[in-house]
């Protein structure tokens, strides 16, 4: 387990970095000053035995034995870091000094997280990493632009003097979850306005361009550098080589929120970038990476079954794995396409055929008294009929068009597909054709397709029989449907077990009462299989009987009657024994002779 500072770690980036470096099995140290920071970028790693928080500001020396440092402490945006310059490029200065002298004196690599702001206004676009820049020294920006610049030159200093494993990376505009709403960083600035009603303000005429990344492209692309060898610097761009213009984003942002905001425009501020543009050549061949959401995503379409064109159903980010499609009233076809811009990958298709929801809540339950088993289940809306099947075994194969399936109950195997013109499915039995969501299986007489009605005999005792249940709508099962005849079926639903038992317990012997001042003392011998007795009481010898106590133990063949208190009054006592059949269902012997003991 590597231990890895993260400065600035309660910032934008710095807490997506800090989760992404502990779900990959690291101790993170996060410090921040919380001027721009956020407690609650944080707070649900609070607590977690890989995270500790250091309130601390990084121009003050700090030692600590760390394997990493990822520096990205300092203020990034124009309203936060124009509010106390010279503070902000003490942050830089002084901050990359300490952090490269607790490298050097640690021996820990050491990531510096600089900005494209190192290129300023810049007249070659797109930038390069070779490009030094058009940077004014000495204007509102340069407490940032160029406290970066002095960073980056301190980092090479301290590599090529001591020796420090030192990485550079540029970071360009990033957006994503926990970026600060009063920031003024454009993409937060947009869409806030966007969402509460107020005027969209560009600065200029709007044709400025900017490059957008998502923030987890931008962890991404820091892990791999990190990873790099060590006698490989940077810098390296990090960032989206797609170009908006300031009027194009706002015009999007409008699209997406449907919001009424006007666009505005205002005086460009001083020495604002006109363009800004990253070439990821370096990125994409050293470390392998480019950002995978910014412009990227999956598109999936719809077939119209009327004019056979295709439709959008909707997109997807880049992050997504997988797509549910819904039930449908008839066959749909869709199509999924992996795009980037304008361009389009082959396709993969998918058919959703019809299907009706699958029966639940399915219960087997054996009726002692008639031998038969009767099989519930809740109802489908929309199917017409259900049919019902059983077996004799848990497990169970049948072949249809030279394709095998199976069915194991429980266990995660496939329900087998329903064979139309059978009378079995995976072994099944067919049993019964229905609207009613119940059924009792003793002696069913059925007709199917059209065959001789036959008389199915029912359970036998002992034996343990396994149900399921599919719900129809229509007459066919989908599978050979064509356009005028269609059937909806649903999947087989879990099974449901019961057993007509044949197990027998004996009963209990040799009963007796005895009465004490307050009490009576029930006691009888202990039946060999039981797992509890219950003893039941009467005024009369004959009738009135009931339950007075349970016993859950086998081994207790004694019961205290402490509420037999009537002085002079019999009390009649008989006792049952409690077992289990073969399904673990209770089964219960006849009683004890009744024996009684007059209460003192």
């Amino acid at each position: 387990m590597k231990c890895v500072l993260v400065t600035g770690g309660a910032g934008f980036l710095g807490s997506h970095l800090c989760d992404r470096l502990i779900k990959s099995g690291n101790y993170v140290i996060c410090l921040d000053n919380f001027f721009t920071g956020s407690k609650e970028n944080i707070q649900h790693l609070v607590g977690n035995p890989n995270f500790e928080l250091e309130e601390r500001d990084i121009i003050w020396p700090y030692m600590k034995g760390v394997d990493e440092i990822y520096n990205l402490a300092c203020p990034a945006s124009p309203v936060h870091y124009q509010y106390d310059p010279i503070k902000t490029i003490n942050t830089s200065v002084f901050g990359a000094v300490n952090m490269l002298e607790l490298a050097k004196g640690v021996k820990a690599k050491l990531l510096q997280g600089s900005t494209s702001e190192v290129y300023g206004d810049p007249v070659k676009h797109p930038q390069t990493e070779e490009y030094w820049g058009n940077v004014n020294p000495i204007g509102l920006r340069s407490c940032y632009d160029e406290g970066k610049r002095c960073a980056e030159t301190l980092c090479m200093d301290y590599h090529r003097q001591a020796g420090v494993v030192v990485k550079i990376i540029r970071i360009f505009n990033t957006y994503g979850p926990r970026m600060a709403q009063n920031d003024g960083r454009v993409v937060s600035n947009f869409i806030v306005n966007a969402l509460q009603g107020k005027d969209i303000e560009i600065y200029g005429d709007g044709t400025q361009t900017r490059s957008f990344q998502y923030v987890d492209d931008l962890i991404d692309g820091m892990i791999r550098m990190m990873a790099t060898e060590d006698n490989f610097t940077g810098p390296v761009n990090l960032g989206n080589p797609g170009e908006f213009t300031m009027l194009e984003l706002a015009n999007l942002v409008l699209e997406l929120t449907g919001s009424k905001s006007r666009i505005v425009f205002g005086t460009l501020p001083e020495d604002d970038p006109r363009k800004r543009r990253p070439d990821i050549t370096l990125a994409r061949m050293k470390l392998s990476w480019q950002p995978v959401y910014a412009g990227k995503g999956y598109l999936v379409e719809k077939r119209n079954e009327e004019t056979g064109a295709w439709e959008t159903y909707k997109t997807l980010k880049a992050s997504t794995s997988s797509i549910t499609f819904p039930a449908a009233d008839t066959e749909t076809t869709y199509r999924v396409r992996a795009y980037r811009g304008q361009e389009y990958s082959n396709e993969i298709r998918a058919t959703v055929n019809p299907v009706l929801a699958t029966p639940g809540n399915v219960k087997a339950v054996a009726n002692k008294a008639d031998g038969s088993i009767t099989v519930t289940w809740n109802p489908v809306a929309g199917a017409d009929y259900y049919r019902v099947y059983r077996t004799t075994s848990s497990w169970n194969r049948y072949n249809k068009d030279s394709n095998s399936y199976s069915y194991s109950y429980g266990s995660s195997a496939t329900v087998p597909n329903y064979v139309a013109d059978s009378t079995t499915v995976s072994g099944y039995k067919f049993v019964s054709e229905l609207k009613e969501t119940t059924i009792t299986d003793r002696e069913i007489k059925y007709t199917y397709n059209g065959a001789t009605s036959t008389e199915y005999k029912g359970p036998k005792a002992g034996v343990k029989y396994y149900y399921y249940v599919i719900a129809y709508k229509n007459g066919k099962s989908y599978e050979y449907k064509d356009s005028a005849d269609e059937t909806y079926t649903s999947g087989a639903s879990k099974s449901a077990s019961a057993i007509v038992s044949t197990a027998k317990i004996a009963k209990p012997t040799s009963p007796k009462a005895k009465a004490t001042k307050g009490k009576i003392t029930v006691s009888w011998k202990k039946v060999t299989g039981a797992t509890g007795y219950q003893v039941y009481r009467s005024t009369k010898k004959g009738s009135g009987y009931k339950l007075v106590g349970t016993i859950t133990k086998g081994s207790k063949v004694k019961y205290v009657d402490k509420s037999s208190k009537k002085a002079g009054t019999k009390y009649y006592y008989k006792v049952r024994a409690v077992g289990n059949n073969e399904a673990g269902v209770p089964i219960y012997s006849s009683y004890s002779t009744p024996k009684y003991a007059k209460a003192k």
